[in-house]
């Protein structure tokens, strides 16, 4: 006996040996077979297929399970097909012997292994095959072995496990059965443990690794999380118990056809060595990633239905670049009545240190009808309504400036907005375009209200012939003094208007650190997206990006930000911004704080102080606490600051703590009270 299974095991690794291959190299989704839906097997696309002989047959019904089997073999429905079949453990030998006498049969691509412990028992399986085989004249190897993973000794011996035999293709988990020895509970976190072990011991030994079945069979959204999180696990595919979860198990196991082509983009481009791409470095691990995710493929279901199939249009709100350059001049489709209910939202989301946007009876004191709509939530609304119209195809949004508030804005008021380019010059040696435009909110007599400037770059390269860099004027405007402060500023805080609040004495050349901080959450992020029309995906679209990609939009962090700074900075009864640009990204249920550098203190009149300062914004920072004793270099603060990288530069050797921290920084004015001297 010794001599035939040495010599048999021997034969398994001759080269000269052909062994069957599989018929798809692809995991995606493992499905156990009833014998009852053998016949309907056309109609299921799974790419491997499992005939079951332990846990689902009861020991009585075993022998003839296992005969009705070895007949449908037979039948060319299953020809065609990768198929597995998990035979009974080792310790029941009388059930296993039968299992291999009668499933080792050419139409079997692999068994599954049950109940395993150590390496030993994988071998044992490969001597009783390689009899088997040989027993069978089929050749040598051509069963190959998924192992399954399911019993604590089997996790932790999984790497000895993976490379035990070279019949191995892929380990598979099984929770169930882990469970019910550890007398854990089942959950994504209790069991991220084993799971990890399980695809660091598969992908060392250059296997597959297949997740665990999932149970619910009507929690469809479930499921297909459950497969969100396997794959990013580097989970290969999953153990399919039903149909209805075939195709989601396929598309999530997939890739996106975005993905594909952006792969397939980049690969042939012939970029060598470490490279970057869109603001992005890549190097040879990522090209490595980019050719198997061009190799896996996305994922295409197209049957045709007998009555016939109609493919879908997706309607393009946003004109192409070549469009912008060629009209110029744009309008917002939306025209809102901004009710008093943006008030309400607006303070339950920022603070505010001006009480003339808060405080009725200040605001009637200083020449103002009733509380205005504030600032902040105007900047946001004039370019988030630009979207759609114009950014919405960008690649970055580069910076903002000149933001004025020229007439009050009362609610009840309705407003629309124009855009007109002002300016389009080539980026990036050519391969992109950076726009300037004008953003103004009218009200219904066509009279400006609120105004901005905004550079927006577009990762596509300006037409041959087209607009040249003076090709566009800024529309006729506002001039500085045209601004809402007109309305009151010429009035005394002290006199008969009365005090509008206490105000802590601010010097210039000092640095503020702010005590105040505010959460921006998931649901305060897509309440504002709704509310302003912002519909960039990337803003909001959870179908489309997963949590963890999804970015803050930058109007939303502006006023968090500016509203922390303003408390320390109150009573402020105007302000404009000069100049701002958001430096790194901030993703929802992240916490905001900021610090603010007073650069000039000039007195604007007789009343008012012109305080300039810089506000930068910081995530996850206690500032007080954390930043107490900091020494900030001044070049953050009293330099031309035009680009997310100078400012990382800068952290990266003077400030390092802060280093992909700073997401904001905001050169603006506030006007405020002169402080006595």
């Amino acid at each position: 006996m010794e001599e035939t299974i040495d010599s048999a095991v021997q034969a398994l690794h001759s080269p000269t040996e052909s062994l069957r291959q599989p018929l798809s190299d692809r995991y995606r989704s493992i499905m156990f077979l009833p014998l009852k839906s053998v016949d309907k097997i056309d109609t299921l696309n799974s790419d491997w297929f499992v005939i079951d002989l332990q846990d689902s047959v009861p020991p009585a019904d075993k022998d003839r399970v296992r005969e009705a089997w070895r007949e449908n073999l037979r039948s060319p429905l299953l020809t065609q097909r990768n198929l597995i079949v998990r035979v009974n453990e080792l310790d029941v030998a009388e059930h296993l012997e039968k299992d291999l006498e009668a499933m080792i049969h050419p139409g079997i691509n692999a068994l599954l292994l049950p109940m395993l412990e150590t390496a030993e028992d994988v071998r044992r399986f490969d001597e009783l095959v390689t009899l088997a085989e040989k027993h069978q004249k089929i050749p040598q190897g051509s069963i190959k072995f998924i192992c399954l993973l399911e019993t604590p000794a089997a996790v932790i011996n999984a790497r000895d496990l993976a490379t035990a035999s070279a019949r191995n293709i892929a380990l598979s988990f099984g929770h169930a059965d882990l469970l019910n020895c550890t007398m854990g509970e089942k959950g994504w976190d209790t069991l991220l443990l084993p799971r990890s072990m399980l695809v660091l011991a598969a992908r060392a030994a250059q296997l597959e690794v297949i997740e665990s079945p999932f149970f619910e069979l009507d929690d469809i959204m479930a499921f297909e999380q459950q497969c969100e999180r396997s794959k990013r696990l580097g989970f290969t595919g999953i153990f399919v118990l039903h149909p209805r979860q075939l195709q989601t198990a396929n598309r999530v196991f997939s890739e996106k056809r975005s993905k594909v082509e952006n792969a397939q983009r980049i690969l042939s481009s012939g970029s060598k060595g470490c490279f970057v791409d869109r603001g992005t470095m890549l190097g040879p691990p990522f090209v490595k990633r980019l050719k198997k995710i061009c190799e896996r493929g996305y994922f295409e279901f197209d049957i045709e239905h007998p009555q016939g199939n109609v493919t879908g249009r997706v309607i393009e709100h946003t004109p192409e670049l070549s469009d912008i350059l060629r009209s110029g001049c744009f309008s917002s489709p939306y025209e809102v009545t901004i009710t008093s209910a943006w008030l309400t939202y607006w303070h339950t989301l920022c603070f505010t240190g001006n009480p003339l946007e808060y405080n009725n009876k200040k605001a009637i004191e200083h020449g103002l009808s009733e509380v205005p709509i504030p600032f902040n939530l105007l900047l946001a609304y004039v370019l988030c309504v630009a979207v759609e119209v114009l950014t919405e195809k960008c690649f970055l949004h580069l910076s903002v400036e000149q933001a004025r508030y020229h007439s009050p804005v009362y609610p009840g008021d309705t407003l629309h907005a124009r855009i007109s380019l002002i300016q389009a010059e080539p980026a990036r040696q050519g391969s992109a375009a950076v726009l300037t435009t004008f953003h103004e909110l009218l009200d219904t007599d066509q009279k400006p209200v609120f105004s901005a400037i905004k550079k927006t770059l577009f990762d596509q390269a300006l037409p041959s012939v087209g607009p040249t860099r003076a090709q566009y004027n800024l529309p006729v405007g506002l001039t500085r003094d045209q601004t809402l402060r007109v309305k009151f500023g010429q009035a005394s805080p002290s006199s008969n208007h009365g005090s509008i609040g206490e105000q802590k004495a601010i010097r210039a050349g000092e640095l503020i650190l702010h005590s105040d901080s505010r959460l921006l959450g998931r649901t305060e992020n897509t309440q504002f997206n709704t509310l302003f029309r912002n519909t960039l995906p990337i803003h909001g679209n959870y179908a489309r990006h997963q949590e963890q990609d999804i970015v803050t939009c930058g109007l939303l962090i502006l006023p968090m930000v500016l509203g922390v700074a303003s408390r320390d900075l109150k009573p402020l009864i105007d302000h404009e911004i000069d100049h701002c640009f958001h430096t790194n990204k901030v993703h929802p249920n992240t916490s905001l704080g900021g610090v603010s550098y007073i650069r000039e203190i000039a007195p604007y009149n007789e009343y008012y102080d012109c305080v300039k300062l810089r506000t930068l914004g910081l995530k996850q920072v206690d500032v007080c606490q954390e930043l107490a004793n900091t020494k900030f270099p001044l070049a953050l603060f009293e330099t031309t600051l035009q680009r997310p990288r100078a400012v990382e530069d800068l952290c990266q050797v003077y400030l390092p703590y802060l280093a992909g921290k700073i997401v904001l920084v905001c050169d603006w004015t506030a006007y405020r009270p002169c402080q006595p001297q």
